[in-house]
């Protein structure tokens, strides 16, 4: 990320050299003044002694010494701060925020001070730098001291300091840590002349000022990426696998970081004005790249909600040494979910003809009114048609979406439903079920794959993430047929042309299919009889006794013989009970080999008047009435007359 801003510690250095060049010239200067004054009272003694030599003992005066008050001003400003020069006077507009709560320690430095040991005390850096240094050379740093707290407005005054050379450096308190900014030690040296060297700093309005800034330990940001649980409305979980940009205010490239746990921590964060960009989330989830603002002032995190930009991003600060935090909830992608109506299952038989509904459930992203599309096309296999424009309409939480949310139309195979982002608001988060109807048509393949029709969901939520999602799952229809054979039923070589059958939903044979015009598109006219839109479906067995039937739904159905054959004038009997028969998936295909076999009996004529059976009973019953007669006869023959 950043390390600490080299230009900004050159500048210290620079103002510590330059300081230091301006305690030489002021001690050069004071030492010329102490000259001056030192000669001329060297020059009124002489003088004086020369007037009454041998009358009084010859006197020396020294220079008074001088005492400072020095007022330590204490002052936060943020990395590349421009410095203003420092002359000892009180600044009438000085930069960055007071630091009240401050307390320094300060060590006398020797008066025997050499310019190599000024030059590594200049270089010191920290309070624990100083304190090591001064444990290391104690003849050189003596006499540790420390002021009072700093005030509201950052000053705290040391009063009455001696002639001397001084170090300072900054302490920690109860009130403020320091660990918030790196306090630069400084230099004094004592007494010091005023800008225009008329005089020496002194005590009260005459009190040297000191300005020794804090530059901040520039923040660390931590970025979290969340999203939801299912169910819950609130961010629960971390989402791994994210990245950010991070720009400036203009949008210029910083850097790129990514999250592959779902948190990242960016380093040495400078002051400035900034903005983080999603850029990249794992499959399932929305890119969402509005970008969120946060600021750095004085070395902390700004965070202002109400411009903080991308509505699905929070602050949380930092408490017990953490860094503050902003998080972002990445929201899923929404998935359509596609089934019969009225049924979870994933397939259904129907009969050609049937109206066929469909649900497509959709959710309503959050952001909904920021999409830039929502839209569901649905394509038919070609054993679909549509009925009508779909008849398409919406629900959601149980009640009807009205239709100027949205707007449906059919294009050959394809139904297209765009929704209008801003009208779906309302029912953001809730669950969209759509419906339409379809008709399983005549080219419907008996027994074969099923007939689907494939959803697609369209979405560009306007914030980087558009694409087309499908349901796991695609559910279809299918239809079902069977192949007969009519045959006789003690001779099954024996193959029945021209009887008629009728089919019955129910056992007792009463109700019957009717034809509808795909039915007849899909089964051969010639195996019936004279098919008709509207009526019942009649069966007619062909020269080898077959007959058959397509595009029935599954389940149990009932043959119902409504003309038995006749064949080389032999009459057969009508099936006296209607016979049961299975529509299945595989029913057609297990019947075309071995066709469902359907028999009939022989009937007994009834003899036709003059015709070989009257003969032939007459001329039975004159022999049997012969018969008698002999018989009889015979009989009367063998009883004896009475005598």
């Amino acid at each position: 990320m950043w390390t600490r801003d080299a230009s900004l510690f050159t500048e210290n250095k620079h103002e510590k050299r330059e300081s230091e060049n301006v305690m030489k010239r002021l001690e050069v200067q004071r030492r010329r003044e102490t000259r001056k004054a030192q000669t001329k009272k060297l020059l009124a003694a002489v003088f004086s002694l020369a007037l009454i030599v041998g009358l009084l003992p010859g006197t020396a005066f020294a220079a008074d010494p001088i005492a400072t008050d020095v007022v330590i001003h204490k002052r936060q400003v943020s990395s590349g701060t421009t410095a203003l020069p420092h002359d000892g006077t009180e600044l009438t507009s000085a930069p960055g925020i007071p630091m009240p709560g401050i307390i320094f320690k300060y060590w006398t430095v020797s008066d025997s001070v050499t310019d190599a040991q000024k030059g590594v005390l200049a270089g010191l850096s920290t309070l624990a730098e100083v304190e090591a240094y001064a444990a290391a050379n104690p003849s050189v740093l003596s006499n540790p001291q420390t002021t009072g707290a700093t005030n509201a407005q950052g000053t705290v005054t040391v009063a009455n300091m001696a002639e001397g050379k001084y170090i300072f450096a900054e302490m920690s308190n109860p009130s403020i840590s320091v660990a918030e900014g790196v306090g630069v030690p400084f230099l004094l040296e004592l007494p010091a002349m005023k800008p225009d060297r008329t005089a020496y700093f002194g005590t009260g309005a005459n009190a040297l000022h000191a300005y020794p800034k804090n530059v901040l330990a520039t923040p660390g940001l931590d970025v979290e990426t969340r999203t939801t649980l299912e169910g819950g409305p609130y961010p629960e979980v971390r989402l791994g696998g994210t990245q950010f940009e991070l720009q400036d205010k203009d949008g210029n490239h910083i850097e790129d970081f990514m999250l592959p746990n779902g948190f990242a921590t960016i380093e040495d964060l400078p002051e400035g004005d900034y903005r983080l960009v999603n850029t990249v989330v794992p499959d399932g989830y929305l890119v969402d790249n509005r970008p969120i603002y946060f600021s750095v002032e004085n070395g902390q995190i700004i965070w202002d909600e109400d411009g903080k930009g991308n509505p699905n991003s929070g602050f949380e600060p930092g408490t017990d040494g953490n860094n503050d935090l902003i998080w972002l909830d990445i929201a899923k992608i929404p998935y359509p979910n596609k089934a019969l109506s009225g049924t979870d299952a994933k397939e259904a038989s129907h009969s050609i003809g049937d109206v066929i509904s469909w649900t497509v459930a959709i959710p309503v992203p959050r952001d909904i009114a920021e999409y830039n599309t929502y839209q569901i096309v649905d394509t038919l296999d070609s054993q679909l048609l549509w009925v009508g424009n779909g008849n398409v309409a919406v629900i959601a939480g149980g009640s009807i979406v009205p239709s100027s949310a949205y707007t449906s139309s059919t294009s050959g195979q394809a139904l297209i439903i765009n929704f209008i982002p801003s009208a779906l608001v309302v029912y953001e988060g809730e669950t969209l079920t759509v419906t339409y109807d379809t008709m399983l048509n005549g080219t419907a393949i008996v027994g074969g794959e099923l007939a689907k029709n494939n959803v697609d969901l369209n979405f560009d939520n306007g914030h980087g993430a558009m694409g087309t999602t499908k349901p796991p799952d695609t559910p279809g229809v299918w239809t079902g047929g069977v192949k007969f054979v009519k045959i006789e039923r003690w001779r099954p070589d024996v193959k029945l042309p021209g009887a008629e059958f009728k089919i019955a939903t129910n056992a007792a044979g009463t109700d019957f299919i009717t034809w509808n015009a795909d039915l007849i598109y899909a089964n051969s006219a010639g195996s019936f009889a004279s098919p008709t839109v509207g009526q019942d479906i009649v069966m007619v067995s062909d020269a080898q006794g077959r007959f058959e039937i397509k595009g029935l739904a599954a389940g149990t159905y009932y043959l119902v013989e409504i003309k038995a054959p006749i064949v080389d004038g032999t009459v057969y009997n009508l099936m006296r009970d209607p016979a049961p028969f299975e529509i299945s998936k595989t029913s057609w295909s297990a019947s075309a080999d071995g066709a469902v076999q359907i028999a009939n009996n022989k009937g007994w004529a009834p003899p036709s008047t003059g015709g070989i059976g009257t003969i032939l009973f007459t001329i039975i019953g004159a022999a049997l009435m012969g018969l008698a007669v002999l018989v009889f006869l015979r009989k009367k023959k063998e009883v004896p007359s009475a005598s």
